[in-house]
Protein backbone atom coordinates (compact mmCIF):
# COMPACT_ATOMS: atom_id res chain seq x y z
CA UNK A 1 0.00 0.00 0.00
CA UNK A 2 1.00 3.77 -0.11
CA UNK A 3 3.77 5.01 2.56
CA UNK A 4 1.42 6.39 4.43
CA UNK A 5 -1.52 3.95 3.04
CA UNK A 6 -4.02 6.23 1.06
CA UNK A 7 -7.66 5.54 3.32
CA UNK A 8 -10.63 7.08 3.32
CA UNK A 9 -10.92 7.00 7.14
CA UNK A 10 -8.33 9.33 9.22
CA UNK A 11 -6.69 8.07 12.09
CA UNK A 12 -5.63 9.93 15.15
CA UNK A 13 -3.57 9.64 18.88
CA UNK A 14 -0.03 9.22 17.83
CA UNK A 15 -0.52 5.34 17.75
CA UNK A 16 2.53 3.76 16.58
CA UNK A 17 0.63 0.35 16.72
CA UNK A 18 -1.53 1.19 13.56
CA UNK A 19 -2.07 -1.14 10.60
CA UNK A 20 -4.24 -0.70 7.69
CA UNK A 21 -2.89 -2.89 5.45
CA UNK A 22 -0.94 -5.83 5.07
CA UNK A 23 1.08 -5.61 1.54
CA UNK A 24 3.95 -3.99 2.79
CA UNK A 25 6.77 -6.54 1.42
CA UNK A 26 4.65 -6.47 -2.30
CA UNK A 27 6.85 -5.09 -5.11
CA UNK A 28 9.74 -3.17 -4.92
CA UNK A 29 8.89 -2.65 -0.92
CA UNK A 30 12.40 -2.26 1.25
CA UNK A 31 10.33 -4.27 3.46
CA UNK A 32 10.09 -8.31 3.61
CA UNK A 33 7.53 -8.37 6.34
CA UNK A 34 4.05 -6.54 7.12
CA UNK A 35 4.98 -2.85 9.42
CA UNK A 36 2.59 -0.91 11.20
CA UNK A 37 1.71 2.08 9.26
CA UNK A 38 4.23 5.19 8.69
CA UNK A 39 1.70 7.85 10.62
CA UNK A 40 4.90 9.78 11.19
CA UNK A 41 5.04 10.77 7.43
CA UNK A 42 3.75 14.40 6.42
CA UNK A 43 1.70 12.54 3.51
CA UNK A 44 -0.47 11.27 6.49
CA UNK A 45 -3.06 13.40 7.82
CA UNK A 46 -2.32 12.00 11.55
CA UNK A 47 -0.96 14.89 13.94
CA UNK A 48 2.49 13.11 14.33
CA UNK A 49 4.23 14.66 11.21
CA UNK A 50 7.49 14.90 11.11
CA UNK A 51 9.12 12.94 8.48
CA UNK A 52 9.70 12.78 4.31
CA UNK A 53 10.91 9.67 2.91
CA UNK A 54 14.48 9.15 1.15
CA UNK A 55 12.35 8.59 -1.86
CA UNK A 56 9.56 11.04 -1.41
CA UNK A 57 13.00 13.72 -1.07
CA UNK A 58 14.37 12.35 -4.41
CA UNK A 59 11.16 12.19 -6.31
CA UNK A 60 10.34 16.16 -4.92
CA UNK A 61 14.02 17.16 -5.89
CA UNK A 62 13.37 15.57 -9.60
CA UNK A 63 10.39 17.54 -10.21
CA UNK A 64 12.24 20.78 -9.31
CA UNK A 65 15.11 19.52 -12.16
CA UNK A 66 12.95 18.42 -14.49
CA UNK A 67 10.72 22.18 -14.81
CA UNK A 68 13.63 24.55 -15.00
CA UNK A 69 11.30 27.40 -14.16
CA UNK A 70 11.51 25.52 -10.45
CA UNK A 71 14.68 25.98 -10.31
CA UNK A 72 15.02 30.18 -10.49
CA UNK A 73 13.15 29.57 -7.36
CA UNK A 74 16.74 29.16 -5.14
CA UNK A 75 18.84 31.07 -7.71
CA UNK A 76 20.13 34.39 -6.01
CA UNK A 77 18.60 37.03 -8.08
CA UNK A 78 15.36 35.52 -7.03
CA UNK A 79 16.98 35.21 -3.18
CA UNK A 80 17.48 39.12 -3.27
CA UNK A 81 14.26 40.33 -5.04
CA UNK A 82 12.39 38.28 -2.27
CA UNK A 83 14.49 39.51 0.70
CA UNK A 84 15.86 36.50 1.85
CA UNK A 85 19.53 36.60 0.50
CA UNK A 86 20.54 38.71 3.31
CA UNK A 87 21.30 38.55 6.78
CA UNK A 88 18.29 36.22 8.26
CA UNK A 89 19.42 36.00 12.35
CA UNK A 90 22.20 36.36 14.19
CA UNK A 91 23.85 32.52 16.04
CA UNK A 92 26.06 30.92 17.80
CA UNK A 93 27.17 28.03 19.62
CA UNK A 94 30.20 26.89 21.50
CA UNK A 95 32.34 23.57 21.40
CA UNK A 96 30.76 22.31 24.93
CA UNK A 97 27.53 23.36 26.19
CA UNK A 98 28.69 22.57 29.06
CA UNK A 99 31.63 25.32 29.88
CA UNK A 100 34.54 24.58 32.76
CA UNK A 101 35.04 27.24 35.01
CA UNK A 102 38.74 28.30 34.16
CA UNK A 103 39.35 26.26 30.97
CA UNK A 104 38.95 28.09 27.85
CA UNK A 105 36.02 27.99 25.19
CA UNK A 106 35.43 28.68 21.56
CA UNK A 107 32.43 30.86 20.74
CA UNK A 108 31.64 29.81 16.92
CA UNK A 109 29.64 32.10 14.33
CA UNK A 110 26.65 30.64 13.14
CA UNK A 111 24.81 33.45 11.59
CA UNK A 112 22.68 33.21 8.39
CA UNK A 113 24.58 35.33 5.03
CA UNK A 114 26.77 37.10 7.07
CA UNK A 115 30.72 37.81 6.51
CA UNK A 116 30.85 41.03 7.78
CA UNK A 117 32.96 42.06 11.17
CA UNK A 118 30.83 41.17 13.97
CA UNK A 119 30.85 41.93 17.67
CA UNK A 120 30.63 39.76 21.16
CA UNK A 121 30.28 41.11 24.73
CA UNK A 122 30.45 38.17 27.64
CA UNK A 123 29.30 38.57 30.95
CA UNK A 124 30.61 36.96 33.86
CA UNK A 125 33.72 38.79 33.90
CA UNK A 126 35.20 36.57 31.26
CA UNK A 127 38.31 37.25 29.50
CA UNK A 128 37.70 38.52 26.75
CA UNK A 129 34.85 40.64 27.86
CA UNK A 130 34.22 41.92 24.66
CA UNK A 131 35.53 40.23 21.16
CA UNK A 132 35.07 40.67 17.24
CA UNK A 133 36.59 38.06 15.89
CA UNK A 134 34.68 35.19 14.06
CA UNK A 135 35.34 32.68 16.80
CA UNK A 136 36.94 33.79 19.78
CA UNK A 137 38.10 31.88 22.74
CA UNK A 138 36.82 32.64 26.25
CA UNK A 139 37.74 31.72 30.02
CA UNK A 140 34.88 32.29 32.68
CA UNK A 141 35.82 32.79 36.43
CA UNK A 142 32.66 32.34 37.12
CA UNK A 143 30.36 29.69 37.94
CA UNK A 144 26.74 29.79 36.56
CA UNK A 145 24.56 31.34 34.21
CA UNK A 146 26.59 33.83 32.33
CA UNK A 147 25.21 35.97 29.85
CA UNK A 148 26.56 36.51 26.39
CA UNK A 149 25.37 38.59 23.56
CA UNK A 150 26.62 38.53 19.58
CA UNK A 151 26.04 40.68 16.77
CA UNK A 152 26.40 40.15 13.56
CA UNK A 153 26.26 42.44 10.70
CA UNK A 154 25.53 42.41 7.06
CA UNK A 155 26.02 45.68 5.16
CA UNK A 156 23.21 47.70 6.67
CA UNK A 157 21.54 44.83 8.54
CA UNK A 158 22.09 43.96 12.13
CA UNK A 159 20.77 41.18 13.89
CA UNK A 160 21.47 40.43 17.55
CA UNK A 161 20.88 37.64 20.10
CA UNK A 162 21.81 37.48 23.86
CA UNK A 163 21.98 33.65 25.31
CA UNK A 164 23.53 32.35 28.75
CA UNK A 165 25.72 29.63 28.79
CA UNK A 166 25.75 27.57 31.52
CA UNK A 167 29.74 27.50 33.31
CA UNK A 168 30.13 24.57 35.94
CA UNK A 169 32.28 25.11 38.98
CA UNK A 170 35.16 23.61 39.84
CA UNK A 171 34.78 22.54 43.21
CA UNK A 172 31.38 22.52 43.09
CA UNK A 173 28.58 22.78 46.25
CA UNK A 174 29.15 20.60 48.99
CA UNK A 175 27.17 17.70 49.89
CA UNK A 176 24.56 17.53 52.38
CA UNK A 177 22.78 19.14 49.51
CA UNK A 178 18.81 19.45 49.01
CA UNK A 179 17.17 21.02 46.16
CA UNK A 180 13.88 21.30 46.54
CA UNK A 181 12.95 23.25 43.41
CA UNK A 182 10.85 26.33 44.92
CA UNK A 183 13.63 28.89 43.82
CA UNK A 184 13.80 28.09 40.06
CA UNK A 185 12.22 30.04 37.55
CA UNK A 186 13.53 28.87 34.04
CA UNK A 187 16.00 26.77 32.73
CA UNK A 188 18.78 26.57 31.97
CA UNK A 189 19.17 27.70 35.65
CA UNK A 190 22.53 28.34 37.68
CA UNK A 191 22.41 25.10 39.11
CA UNK A 192 20.38 23.10 35.91
CA UNK A 193 21.12 22.34 32.43
CA UNK A 194 18.03 21.38 30.05
CA UNK A 195 19.67 19.65 26.98
CA UNK A 196 16.87 19.31 24.25
CA UNK A 197 18.86 16.50 22.47
CA UNK A 198 16.22 15.67 19.76
CA UNK A 199 15.69 19.33 19.12
CA UNK A 200 12.16 18.76 19.56
CA UNK A 201 9.13 21.27 21.03
CA UNK A 202 9.56 19.21 24.05
CA UNK A 203 12.07 19.84 26.94
CA UNK A 204 12.63 20.18 30.78
CA UNK A 205 11.10 22.63 32.38
CA UNK A 206 10.38 24.40 36.04
CA UNK A 207 6.09 23.89 36.62
CA UNK A 208 4.23 24.36 39.54
CA UNK A 209 1.41 21.67 38.28
CA UNK A 210 3.07 19.23 40.44
CA UNK A 211 5.57 18.67 43.67
CA UNK A 212 5.96 16.26 45.70
CA UNK A 213 6.99 18.46 47.90
CA UNK A 214 6.14 22.64 48.17
CA UNK A 215 5.12 23.77 44.66
CA UNK A 216 7.23 23.52 41.76
CA UNK A 217 9.32 20.46 40.29
CA UNK A 218 10.86 19.36 37.08
CA UNK A 219 8.28 18.41 34.23
CA UNK A 220 9.17 17.30 30.68
CA UNK A 221 6.08 17.61 28.91
CA UNK A 222 5.94 13.87 27.05
CA UNK A 223 2.64 13.22 26.12
CA UNK A 224 1.70 12.63 22.88
CA UNK A 225 5.01 13.34 21.72
CA UNK A 226 5.62 11.28 19.08
CA UNK A 227 8.29 9.27 17.63
CA UNK A 228 12.08 8.57 19.81
CA UNK A 229 13.75 11.32 21.76
CA UNK A 230 16.20 12.22 24.60
CA UNK A 231 15.94 14.86 26.96
CA UNK A 232 18.79 15.30 29.32
CA UNK A 233 18.93 17.68 32.88
CA UNK A 234 22.66 18.38 33.76
CA UNK A 235 23.23 19.71 37.30
CA UNK A 236 25.69 21.60 38.56
CA UNK A 237 28.90 20.34 39.73
CA UNK A 238 29.20 18.99 43.20
CA UNK A 239 32.79 18.22 45.49
CA UNK A 240 32.36 14.72 46.73
CA UNK A 241 36.38 14.31 47.40
CA UNK A 242 35.38 14.20 51.29
CA UNK A 243 33.06 11.01 50.86
CA UNK A 244 33.67 7.00 50.50
CA UNK A 245 30.05 7.15 48.87
CA UNK A 246 27.17 9.41 48.05
CA UNK A 247 23.55 8.67 48.39
CA UNK A 248 21.61 10.39 45.73
CA UNK A 249 18.10 10.77 46.15
CA UNK A 250 15.08 11.53 44.20
CA UNK A 251 11.10 11.68 43.51
CA UNK A 252 9.96 10.78 40.71
CA UNK A 253 6.08 10.80 38.99
CA UNK A 254 5.05 9.00 35.92
CA UNK A 255 2.38 7.27 33.81
CA UNK A 256 2.21 4.80 31.37
CA UNK A 257 -0.31 5.78 27.93
CA UNK A 258 -2.86 3.22 26.49
CA UNK A 259 -0.37 2.66 23.54
CA UNK A 260 2.84 2.13 23.39
CA UNK A 261 5.24 2.38 26.50
CA UNK A 262 9.14 1.70 25.68
CA UNK A 263 10.32 4.85 27.76
CA UNK A 264 13.09 4.72 29.99
CA UNK A 265 15.21 7.28 33.03
CA UNK A 266 18.82 7.23 33.17
CA UNK A 267 21.36 8.41 35.62
CA UNK A 268 25.02 9.32 35.19
CA UNK A 269 28.02 11.06 36.79
CA UNK A 270 30.79 12.28 35.21
CA UNK A 271 34.50 13.71 37.39
CA UNK A 272 35.54 15.76 34.19
CA UNK A 273 33.03 18.32 33.95
CA UNK A 274 30.69 16.73 31.75
CA UNK A 275 33.23 15.56 29.20
CA UNK A 276 32.47 11.88 29.27
CA UNK A 277 29.68 10.16 31.67
CA UNK A 278 29.35 6.96 33.45
CA UNK A 279 25.73 5.36 33.96
CA UNK A 280 24.95 4.38 37.49
CA UNK A 281 21.22 3.64 37.15
CA UNK A 282 18.01 3.49 34.67
CA UNK A 283 14.34 2.35 34.85
CA UNK A 284 12.19 1.10 32.28
CA UNK A 285 8.79 2.06 31.88
CA UNK A 286 7.17 -0.39 34.19
CA UNK A 287 9.80 0.21 36.86
CA UNK A 288 9.33 3.89 36.40
CA UNK A 289 5.63 3.95 36.40
CA UNK A 290 4.13 6.15 39.90
CA UNK A 291 0.64 5.12 38.99
CA UNK A 292 -1.28 1.38 38.50
CA UNK A 293 -3.22 1.92 35.58
CA UNK A 294 -2.21 3.89 31.99
CA UNK A 295 -3.17 7.49 31.40
CA UNK A 296 -4.85 8.47 28.32
CA UNK A 297 -4.89 12.08 29.13
CA UNK A 298 -1.90 14.36 30.18
CA UNK A 299 -0.97 12.70 33.90
CA UNK A 300 -0.07 15.28 36.37
CA UNK A 301 0.44 13.64 39.91
CA UNK A 302 -2.38 14.40 42.36
CA UNK A 303 -0.97 14.04 45.31
CA UNK A 304 2.54 12.63 46.80
CA UNK A 305 1.04 9.04 47.01
CA UNK A 306 1.35 9.27 43.00
CA UNK A 307 5.41 9.78 43.23
CA UNK A 308 8.45 7.47 43.27
CA UNK A 309 11.16 7.73 45.60
CA UNK A 310 14.75 6.44 44.45
CA UNK A 311 18.29 6.29 45.99
CA UNK A 312 20.93 5.93 44.17
CA UNK A 313 24.49 5.06 45.91
CA UNK A 314 27.64 6.23 44.03
CA UNK A 315 30.62 4.22 45.41
CA UNK A 316 33.12 4.75 42.66
CA UNK A 317 36.49 6.23 44.45
CA UNK A 318 37.31 7.56 40.92
CA UNK A 319 33.80 9.90 41.21
CA UNK A 320 34.68 11.14 44.78
CA UNK A 321 36.52 14.15 43.58
CA UNK A 322 35.90 17.61 43.27
CA UNK A 323 33.80 18.98 40.67
CA UNK A 324 31.35 16.10 40.16
CA UNK A 325 28.31 16.46 38.26
CA UNK A 326 25.11 14.21 37.39
CA UNK A 327 23.01 13.88 34.33
CA UNK A 328 19.23 12.51 34.01
CA UNK A 329 18.26 11.41 30.93
CA UNK A 330 15.11 10.33 29.55
CA UNK A 331 14.28 8.53 26.34
CA UNK A 332 12.30 6.15 24.13
CA UNK A 333 9.17 5.96 22.43
CA UNK A 334 5.68 6.59 24.06
CA UNK A 335 5.11 7.43 27.95
CA UNK A 336 3.06 10.00 29.51
CA UNK A 337 4.61 13.30 30.94
CA UNK A 338 7.41 13.08 33.65
CA UNK A 339 8.44 14.92 36.77
CA UNK A 340 11.08 15.51 39.14
CA UNK A 341 11.51 16.70 42.03
CA UNK A 342 13.32 16.66 46.05
CA UNK A 343 17.17 16.14 44.79
CA UNK A 344 19.08 15.33 47.74
CA UNK A 345 22.63 14.27 48.17
CA UNK A 346 24.40 12.74 51.53
CA UNK A 347 27.61 11.49 51.64
CA UNK A 348 29.68 8.73 53.82
CA UNK A 349 32.50 10.65 55.15
CA UNK A 350 35.69 8.13 54.28
CA UNK A 351 37.40 9.69 57.74
CA UNK A 352 40.41 11.47 55.96
CA UNK A 353 40.97 14.60 56.71
CA UNK A 354 41.75 17.12 53.55
CA UNK A 355 43.26 20.69 53.30
CA UNK A 356 41.77 23.21 50.84
CA UNK A 357 44.37 26.34 50.88
CA UNK A 358 47.39 27.26 50.60
CA UNK A 359 48.06 24.98 48.20
CA UNK A 360 50.60 22.31 48.87
CA UNK A 361 53.84 23.87 48.02
CA UNK A 362 52.82 27.55 47.66
CA UNK A 363 55.60 30.12 47.32
CA UNK A 364 55.95 33.78 48.45
CA UNK A 365 53.19 33.95 50.87
CA UNK A 366 52.61 36.53 53.06
CA UNK A 367 53.57 36.28 56.86
CA UNK A 368 49.33 36.66 57.90
CA UNK A 369 47.96 33.34 56.66
CA UNK A 370 44.51 32.25 56.28
CA UNK A 371 44.64 27.96 56.28
CA UNK A 372 41.72 26.35 55.22
CA UNK A 373 40.52 22.45 55.31
CA UNK A 374 36.96 20.69 54.35
CA UNK A 375 35.01 19.49 56.38
CA UNK A 376 34.91 16.30 57.69
CA UNK A 377 31.23 15.81 58.94
CA UNK A 378 29.53 15.72 62.19
CA UNK A 379 32.26 16.07 64.59
CA UNK A 380 33.49 18.03 67.76
CA UNK A 381 36.97 19.61 67.07
CA UNK A 382 39.09 20.04 65.07
CA UNK A 383 43.28 20.25 65.43
CA UNK A 384 45.58 22.36 63.57
CA UNK A 385 49.44 22.60 63.56
CA UNK A 386 51.57 24.92 62.16
CA UNK A 387 54.80 24.60 62.27
CA UNK A 388 58.60 25.03 60.21
CA UNK A 389 59.72 21.77 60.85
CA UNK A 390 58.48 19.47 59.36
CA UNK A 391 58.22 17.03 62.19
CA UNK A 392 56.48 19.77 64.22
CA UNK A 393 58.66 19.77 66.54
CA UNK A 394 59.90 23.16 67.07
CA UNK A 395 59.53 25.52 70.15
CA UNK A 396 57.80 28.20 67.93
CA UNK A 397 54.92 25.76 66.68
CA UNK A 398 51.44 27.17 66.49
CA UNK A 399 48.57 24.73 67.25
CA UNK A 400 45.18 24.82 68.57
CA UNK A 401 41.49 23.71 68.00
CA UNK A 402 38.38 25.09 66.85
CA UNK A 403 35.18 23.93 67.60
CA UNK A 404 32.50 22.11 65.38
CA UNK A 405 29.90 24.44 64.16
CA UNK A 406 28.24 22.58 61.03
CA UNK A 407 28.84 19.90 58.46
CA UNK A 408 29.22 22.58 55.64
CA UNK A 409 32.71 24.09 54.48
CA UNK A 410 33.81 27.73 54.75
CA UNK A 411 33.14 28.45 58.34
CA UNK A 412 35.28 29.43 60.93
CA UNK A 413 35.26 26.10 62.66
CA UNK A 414 37.42 25.25 59.14
CA UNK A 415 39.97 28.03 59.08
CA UNK A 416 42.65 29.26 60.99
CA UNK A 417 44.64 32.43 60.74
CA UNK A 418 48.53 32.44 61.03
CA UNK A 419 49.42 35.99 61.68
CA UNK A 420 52.93 37.44 62.01
CA UNK A 421 55.30 34.03 60.26
CA UNK A 422 58.84 34.80 59.49
CA UNK A 423 59.64 36.37 56.10
CA UNK A 424 61.89 33.75 53.91
CA UNK A 425 60.24 30.82 55.29
CA UNK A 426 58.80 27.39 54.92
CA UNK A 427 56.06 26.09 57.16
CA UNK A 428 54.24 22.97 57.12
CA UNK A 429 50.69 22.78 58.55
CA UNK A 430 48.24 19.45 58.76
CA UNK A 431 45.21 18.92 60.79
CA UNK A 432 42.95 16.40 62.26
CA UNK A 433 39.20 15.93 63.95
CA UNK A 434 38.18 14.61 66.87
CA UNK A 435 35.13 12.63 67.79
CA UNK A 436 33.35 11.38 70.47
CA UNK A 437 36.95 11.58 72.53
CA UNK A 438 38.71 10.07 69.62
CA UNK A 439 41.28 11.62 67.26
CA UNK A 440 41.59 11.00 63.72
CA UNK A 441 44.63 10.53 61.56
CA UNK A 442 46.36 13.29 61.19
CA UNK A 443 45.88 14.75 57.24
CA UNK A 444 48.82 14.69 55.00
CA UNK A 445 51.22 17.49 55.69
CA UNK A 446 51.01 20.48 53.31
CA UNK A 447 53.76 23.20 52.87
CA UNK A 448 53.99 26.94 52.20
CA UNK A 449 56.99 29.39 52.42
CA UNK A 450 56.46 32.92 53.06
CA UNK A 451 58.66 35.16 50.87
CA UNK A 452 60.94 37.71 51.73
CA UNK A 453 59.06 40.85 51.11
CA UNK A 454 56.13 38.92 53.40
CA UNK A 455 53.10 41.56 53.78
CA UNK A 456 51.43 41.31 56.44
CA UNK A 457 48.09 40.61 55.32
CA UNK A 458 45.93 37.12 54.86
CA UNK A 459 45.57 35.01 52.13
CA UNK A 460 43.05 35.56 49.58
CA UNK A 461 40.48 32.66 50.60
CA UNK A 462 37.61 34.81 48.73
CA UNK A 463 38.66 34.99 45.45
CA UNK A 464 39.34 32.38 42.87
CA UNK A 465 42.40 33.49 40.24
CA UNK A 466 43.89 31.59 37.45
CA UNK A 467 46.73 32.63 35.98
CA UNK A 468 48.39 31.54 32.18
CA UNK A 469 49.66 30.16 30.45
CA UNK A 470 52.28 28.35 32.67
CA UNK A 471 54.85 27.54 31.60
CA UNK A 472 54.95 31.19 29.74
CA UNK A 473 57.57 33.18 27.26
CA UNK A 474 56.80 36.22 29.33
CA UNK A 475 52.83 37.06 27.70
CA UNK A 476 50.56 36.03 31.07
CA UNK A 477 46.93 36.42 31.41
CA UNK A 478 45.40 36.79 34.85
CA UNK A 479 41.46 36.59 35.48
CA UNK A 480 39.63 37.11 39.32
CA UNK A 481 36.28 37.35 40.92
CA UNK A 482 37.55 40.09 43.02
CA UNK A 483 39.06 42.98 41.34
CA UNK A 484 43.15 43.18 40.90
CA UNK A 485 45.23 46.08 43.09
CA UNK A 486 48.39 45.38 42.51
CA UNK A 487 50.66 42.35 41.14
CA UNK A 488 54.37 41.52 42.49
CA UNK A 489 56.92 39.55 40.65
CA UNK A 490 59.07 38.09 42.59
CA UNK A 491 62.17 35.67 42.03
CA UNK A 492 62.63 31.83 43.62
CA UNK A 493 64.52 34.02 46.71
CA UNK A 494 61.48 35.97 47.23
CA UNK A 495 63.21 39.44 45.83
CA UNK A 496 60.64 41.41 44.48
CA UNK A 497 61.58 42.01 40.61
CA UNK A 498 58.56 43.83 39.14
CA UNK A 499 55.76 46.20 40.52
CA UNK A 500 52.35 46.27 38.60
CA UNK A 501 49.23 48.53 38.47
CA UNK A 502 46.15 45.87 38.74
CA UNK A 503 43.83 49.39 37.82
CA UNK A 504 41.18 47.09 39.77
CA UNK A 505 40.87 45.10 36.74
CA UNK A 506 39.32 41.38 37.35
CA UNK A 507 41.23 40.72 33.99
CA UNK A 508 44.81 41.72 33.22
CA UNK A 509 47.23 41.21 31.04
CA UNK A 510 51.18 40.97 31.51
CA UNK A 511 54.55 40.42 29.78
CA UNK A 512 57.38 39.87 31.99
CA UNK A 513 60.49 41.30 30.88
CA UNK A 514 62.78 38.83 33.19
CA UNK A 515 65.08 36.38 32.18
CA UNK A 516 64.34 32.50 32.20
CA UNK A 517 63.53 30.41 35.23
CA UNK A 518 61.01 30.41 38.49
CA UNK A 519 59.00 33.22 39.28
CA UNK A 520 56.05 34.21 41.81
CA UNK A 521 53.21 35.73 40.58
CA UNK A 522 51.66 37.72 43.90
CA UNK A 523 48.21 39.31 43.04
CA UNK A 524 47.09 41.57 45.55
CA UNK A 525 43.33 41.94 45.38
CA UNK A 526 41.31 45.02 46.15
CA UNK A 527 39.89 43.25 49.82
CA UNK A 528 43.25 42.89 51.10
CA UNK A 529 44.15 39.32 49.64
CA UNK A 530 47.09 37.88 48.43
CA UNK A 531 47.10 35.19 45.43
CA UNK A 532 50.54 33.58 44.68
CA UNK A 533 51.25 31.60 41.91
CA UNK A 534 54.32 29.90 40.26
CA UNK A 535 55.42 30.37 37.10
CA UNK A 536 57.93 29.02 34.77
CA UNK A 537 59.43 31.70 32.40
CA UNK A 538 61.41 29.88 29.58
Amino acid sequence: CDTPPAQSDPTYNCSFTTNTCSNDAAGGSAYSTNVPDMIENYMSYNSCQNLFTEGQKTRMVSALEFYSVLGTLVSEDNLRETGVLGLVEADFETEHDIICQFEPVTFSNKSFFTGEPQSWTFGGEAIPGESTESNPEVTFPYAGLQSVTYVAVDGDSTAETTRSVFVASNEGQFAPFTDDMEDLVSLPDDRWLARNIDQDEHVWKVTNEAAFSGEKSLKLDNFAKCGSRIDELVTQSFDFSPFSSVNVSFKVAFARTPDVNNCYLRMYSSKDCGKTWVLNWAKSTTQLQSVPSPVSGPFIPADASEWHSFTVSLTSAAYMVEGAMLKFEFGGVGGNNLFLDDLQFNGTFDGEQLLRAPEDGKQGMASDVLIDWKSAGFVENYEYEIDASSNFDSQNKISGTTTFIDATPHNEDTEFLAEGLDVATTYYWRVRYIQGGTTSDWSDTWSFTVSESGVGIKEDKGSEISVFPNPTEGALTMISTTRIDRVFVLDYTGRQVLDIAGNDATQLAINLDVPAGLYIVQIKTNNGGIHNTSVVIR
